[in-house]
């Protein structure tokens, strides 16, 4: 009965992606993923609001509000638009409005230098070890998995039964998987700039993950880090900028640091 009433309402969905270096990152100017995730629903992909949402072109009155101000609505909610703390994290809050303003409305915001976490965030946690299934179609060896795997192994996380070569629905049609992490090629609809991208379902108010799904490049499934980056988001890890760390969305900077991501049992005493 919870999962059917969770499932009644809005999952809401997180991606993730991990960029070689720092030219293909700017395939995306920081934010606008942020932004057209979160955002474009109701504001549209092209700031004007729809008629019925903030219009970042038109509106001068509200744009011309200092970024402090902004930041606290985004933060707090204002009018039909919910709060996006604890949703958001501040570094994206930040990334997201530096986005409309550049974007939108022709103006810098007053922190250009990117907003670094001082620690990392977990953005929801599964309430049962999660099943992996490799797709038949997956770029990735069973080595090269089961290595990534006991990277988070070693970190105190749980895994259920992993199945390679899956051909069941769970791989080839949107259904959805409650309690599988899958594994797979990138689809049509990938950034061809990332070299993998992870997203996930959460119930929106426990934020337990309900299923994550990563999707590689083709040559990229057995290098170093990034099936333990993913992997990562899949444990419901956000981006942590932090040069050397596993976190890191920026291959080239990234590392095997995992300092900070390491399993908690809450159960404990």
């Amino acid at each position: 009965m919870k999962l059917l009433a969770a499932m009644a309402t809005l999952l809401l969905g997180c991606i993730s992606a991990l960029y070689l270096d720092a030219e293909a990152q700017s395939f995306n100017p920081p934010g606008q993923d942020t932004y057209n995730f979160f955002c474009a629903s109701c504001h549209g992909y092209d700031g004007l609001g729809g008629g019925w949402a903030a219009n970042f072109v038109e509106d001068t009155e509200r744009m011309s509000k200092s970024d402090e101000e902004l930041l606290k609505s985004i933060h707090e909610g204002r009018g039909n638009m919910p709060a996006w703390e604890g949703t958001l994290t501040e570094e994206q809050i930040r990334e997201v409005l530096q986005y409309i303003r550049t974007t939108f409305n022709g103006q810098p915001t007053f922190f250009n230098v990117p907003f670094i976490n001082p620690e990392p965030i977990s953005q929801g946690k599964w309430e049962f070890a999660p099943r992996i299934l490799v797709c038949d179609t997956a770029p990735v060896s069973e080595q090269r998995v089961r290595r990534a795997v006991k990277f988070w192994e070693d970190l105190g996380y749980e895994f259920g039964p992993i199945k390679f070569n899956d051909t069941s629905v769970h791989c080839f049609q949107n259904v959805f998987s409650y309690g599988y992490i899958i594994i797979d090629l990138v689809g049509s609809r990938h950034r061809s700039k990332a070299v993998a991208t992870t997203t996930g379902w959460f119930e929106p108010i426990t934020r337990e993950i309900y299923k994550m799904k990563i999707v590689i490049e083709s040559g990229w499934a057995d290098s170093e880090r990034v099936l333990e980056h993913e992997l990562g988001h899949a444990l419901g890890w956000r981006d942590y900028n932090q040069t050397g760390h596993i976190m890191n969305h920026n291959w080239s900077r990234g590392g095997m640091n995992a300092e900070g991501v390491e399993h908690i049992d809450e159960t404990s005493p």
